[in-house]
């Protein structure tokens, strides 16, 4: 975390503070605006504290990464399941390019990690419609956090990808989906044009 930390201070205005460990169960979820949860090495259910700790964050707008780390690996566990159980989860779907995330501050065809083909699944639309279309909650398997360490195995390339990445998934985070109007402007500069004639 401290490397995606280092670029976002160097790349963009924003300045976060050191990464920090929480207790899902008894720390003050609200002040944090992203939260990354890597799947530990034995996934299991949160205790009751920690689910409505978890399930408030996600309605107040909190932006939570889970991180399965198990892209490419063979499926004889799910650790999402076992991780989020009793949790109010949205429906999911996959992250495609029309996806905000593609285009928050770096434009991205694919998100990897640790793996070069990572699978990302985030809040459906329609079920974030409450929130402006902004989605509370994504789940993938790329291992992003071994990635943005430069963890062995991972060339350079596919590190900055990964980075970048982080930056748009924290950008996300602070500013919602404003980028997705950018779709709009040709038309409301066209507009604006003809209103002055």
């Amino acid at each position: 975390m401290r490397a995606l930390s280092e670029v976002l201070t160097n790349r963009t205005s924003v300045e976060p503070g050191p990464p920090a460990a929480i207790d899902l169960a008894r720390d003050d979820l609200s002040t944090y605006s992203f939260i990354y949860w890597p799947a530990p090495p034995s996934p299991r259910r949160l205790p009751d504290a920690a689910l409505s700790n978890v399930d408030r964050y996600l309605a107040i707008g909190g932006l939570l990464l889970v991180d399965t780390r198990d892209a490419g690996a063979q499926q004889t566990s799910r650790p999402a399941q076992a991780m989020l159980a009793g949790i109010d989860v949205p429906p999911l779907e996959q992250v495609t390019q029309e996806h905000v995330v593609t285009r928050a501050f770096y434009l991205l065809r694919s998100f990897p990690g640790r793996s070069q083909s990572a699978q990302l699944w985030a809040e459906s639309a329609s079920a974030a419609s409450s929130r402006d279309g902004v989605a509370a909650i994504f789940i993938g398997d790329g291992d992003w956090a071994s990635a943005w360490s430069g963890q062995a195995g991972v060339s350079d390339r596919q590190r900055e990808m990964s980075l970048r990445f982080g930056v748009n998934m924290v950008m996300v985070a602070l500013t919602g989906n404003y980028k997705a109007d950018q779709v709009h402007v040709p038309a409301l500069l066209e507009r604006m044009g003809g209103e002055r004639r």
